[in-house]
């Protein structure tokens, strides 16, 4: 790796003073500084719990509470130092609050927590608008790629807006499109997406980290994500900064403002894998091209749930408490939300490397001294050429780490790692609020809440770098938390105008059912047509017009979390279906109820529901089996005597119409347990003047099999019969010892 603009030695030497010449101190752990928070959430009553690790030195805590989108906290409740939980009651079942504990231990410090717990939280079906802006150097060759990529945004609930563009392309010109898709649908134009180097946009006369070398301007993914702040080029003039890149002169094309002119309104990240020539430098090297193949290979197995990550954090503060800047507050804050405290792993810089290579952590956060591709004592940006780290959002506080457009840098070389992480961020200065994820939102929602945060704002504490330029994320704004399994073995069958959709159950736990949508087309919109969750595995449609359909499956999960429940869906996995023009299939029959018959035999009867069918099917099902068809009767006939029932068996019935148009949907289903065989009672039984007779006794309807053998190894039937009233009677001719009888109950 090429060593830019300064000695190594003497960069580390220089970065050993810490952030803005500061010294790590010997002071209060940073982890005191954090009420770290979870939730338990309860229906019956509907109660959410707080609960947070306690401190000893706390005095007080102080819960308030908001809606999500509002930037004022209500009134607070206070409580004692010992509390360590606090159970809300003026909560509803499906419904999310947003907590905020504050704590004060004397004189010493104040702490804060953050929680978006949820109440069996509704399902998110529609997430917006998303503009996925491309490299075009890429769009031929990774076109599978990202073809997969927009088709996971869309069964995400995501609508994509894709542009192709140039990295010499102005960034303003960039801008423009973003601003047009935005004007064009304010309300549900959500995200951004930068994949690949789209243009930097440079901005500011600032230097995050207190390092004057790199004072001036630095990236500012921010200028995308503000579509309407005034960004001037002016009025900063300088150029004292050691790489020219960070120069800052008016009309050069970079920007004035350190801080933001106004609130972002789109969640944003980027993938930029470009110039890290510490992949592409190594025998076997990896391109740029190959990385951006690589990191959408793993954002799919991410989403799809093919990639096994515990739900666990990892915290390697090395900077302590660093004269107030106190960066490991940001992992204990954010984690307990998202994790729950009790599983994250402490440890320190040096073992990070060896801790994410033998285990797996949902999140990992590292503070150290750091400069443009190195941080010490994890090493340099080749770390993660060398090593797999099992680590899917990493968080990084360290110098140089926020000024990331440069030669194999720090902060993006994770992103070009094998198998897992897919973000990373500067979380230090500033402070990130990541808590939102724990009830199921995107990391993009995280992005925008810290980038928009601003003294004496909603989130507190505020550090240096609050509201600056800056701040960025690292990866795809749309990931979630919690990936859900989805179906598998999809299928869409069309027969007319009828369409079957068939899957196989989804391998995750706390499944309530399916959803199943449908659109004309892979981009959507998608419109759901299953109303409650279908918690069988196949669904019947019939479209009001024949052509071509586009379906989608998810499967629904009650997510447990340490931020209460919420309603979680999978990936959407799609099926394509061309109906034929043809009469439509007839209205499915209703009011199906299965009642006990004599002798063990099911009566179905159900209601017809239409005039034009040529009759109807009737299917059963026993236990987990899947349905079977078992009869099918002419039209008008609403009524099905089953006799091939099994004795204490539960079955399940449901009937469908079904003419030249197909199939009608399934009516109600209906269950019943079948009783126990009615017993059989000899009586009189005996042999006289050659003749064998026996009176049998038992209920009315039911049936028996007589069977005789001669040496009680081989059975023969003597037929079967029913009883006509309470009692059969039974003769035979026989010699003496030459027959044995049994009889026994059957269907």
């Amino acid at each position: 790796m090429k060593l830019a603009f300064l000695p190594r030695l003497y960069l580390i030497a220089f970065l050993a003073v810490g952030f803005g010449g500061l010294q790590r101190g010997e002071a209060l752990d940073p982890r005191l500084y954090a009420v770290e928070v979870s939730a338990l959430a309860q229906t019956n009553p509907p109660r959410i719990i707080l609960s947070w690790r306690a401190d000893p030195d706390a005095r007080s805590y102080t819960i308030s509470r908001k809606a999500l989108e509002s930037s004022t906290w209500g009134p607070g409740v206070t409580l004692p130092g010992t509390a360590t939980s606090y159970t809300d009651t003026a909560v509803q079942t499906g419904n999310a609050y947003e907590y905020k504990i504050s704590k004060i231990a004397g004189d010493a410090y104040l702490g804060y927590g953050y929680i978006y717990a949820g109440l069996h939280a509704p399902l998110t079906e529609e997430r917006g608008k998303l503009i996925l802006i491309v490299d075009n150097r890429f769009s031929t060759d990774l076109a599978s790629q990202l073809g997969r990529l927009e088709q996971d945004l869309v069964g995400d609930g995501w609508r994509v807006l894709r542009h192709d563009v140039a990295p010499e392309t102005s960034p303003a010109s960039v801008k423009a499109l973003i601003v047009q898709d935005y004007n064009a649908d304010p309300t549900r134009v959500k995200s951004v997406f930068l994949f690949g180097h789209i243009p930097v946009a440079y901005s500011g006369n600032f230097a995050a980290d207190g390092h004057l070398q790199h004072q001036g301007a630095w990236p500012a993914d921010v200028f995308y994500a503000d579509v309407n702040g005034t960004w001037s080029d002016s009025l900063v003039n300088t150029t004292n900064a050691e790489r020219e890149v960070n120069w800052n002169i008016p009309n050069d094309g970079k920007f004035d403002q350190s801080e933001l002119p106004s609130d972002v309104e789109l969640e944003i990240g980027r993938v930029d894998l470009s110039n890290m020539t510490c992949y592409s430098n190594k025998d076997p090297g990896k391109s740029e091209m190959d990385l951006l193949k690589q990191y959408l290979d793993k954002d799919h197995r991410f989403r799809h749930r093919m990639t096994t990550v515990a739900r666990r954090g990892l915290v390697a503060d090395g900077m302590g408490d660093n004269q107030g800047l106190r960066f490991g507050v940001n992992a204990w804050r954010n984690y307990a939300p998202m994790l729950g405290y009790t599983n994250v792993v402490e440890t320190t810089p040096a073992e990070y490397i060896s801790a994410t290579t033998a285990d797996s952590f949902l999140w990992t956060f590292s503070a150290a001294g750091g400069g443009f591709f190195s941080s010490e004592p994890i090493g340099d940006s080749n770390v993660f050429v060398t090593n797999d780290v099992k680590a899917v959002f990493t968080t990084f506080a360290g110098s140089y780490f926020g000024d990331w457009d440069n030669e194999s840098n720090f902060l993006r070389a994770p992103l070009g790692s094998t198998t897992y992480t897919l973000t990373a961020s500067y979380t230090g200065l500033p402070y990130w609020f990541y808590h939102h994820m724990g009830l199921g939102l995107p990391i993009g929602h995280s992005t925008r809440v810290s980038q928009n945060n601003r003294t004496n704002g909603t989130y507190s504490p505020q550090i240096q770098g609050t509201r600056g330029v800056h701040t960025a994320l690292m990866g795809d704004p749309t990931l979630r938390l919690h990936p859900v399994a989805p179906p598998f073995g999809v299928s869409a069958q069309a027969s007319g105008r009828v369409v079957s959709i068939d899957w196989n159950q989804a391998p995750d736990s706390d499944v309530v059912g399916y959803h199943v949508y449908r659109a004309t087309n892979n981009a959507g919109p998608f419109v759901r047509i299953s109303g409650s969750p279908v918690t069988a595995t196949s669904f019947s449609d019939t479209p009001a017009v024949a052509g071509t359909y586009v379906y989608m499956v998810k499967t629904l999960k009650l997510e447990r979390c340490p931020s209460g429940t919420y309603t979680n869906s999978s990936q959407g996995v799609f099926q394509t279906a061309v109906t034929l023009p043809g009469p439509l299939p007839p209205t499915p029959p209703n009011n199906l109820v299965a009642t006990p018959a004599s002798s063990g035999a099911v009566q179905l009867m159900w209601s017809q529901a239409s005039n034009d069918e040529q009759g109807f099917k009737v299917e059963r099902r026993s236990g987990a089996s899947p349905f079977n068809e078992i009869a099918v009767v002419g039209p008008d006939i609403v009524s099905y005597l089953d006799t091939t029932t099994a004795a204490e068996t539960s079955y399940n019935y449901r009937v469908r119409a079904y003419n030249a148009g197909g199939g009608s949907a399934y009516s109600n289903e209906a269950s019943l347990t079948t009783p126990a065989l009615e017993p059989v009672v000899v009586a009189n039984a005996g042999l006289n003047e050659g003749k064998f007779s026996m009176q049998l006794r038992g209920t009315m309807g039911s049936q028996f099999a007589i069977e005789s053998s001669a040496d009680l190894k081989t059975w023969r039937s003597e037929g079967t019969n029913s009883f006509d009233s309470a009692t059969f009677d039974f003769t035979e001719n026989v010699a003496p010892g030459e027959k044995f009888y049994r009889i026994r109950s059957v269907r």
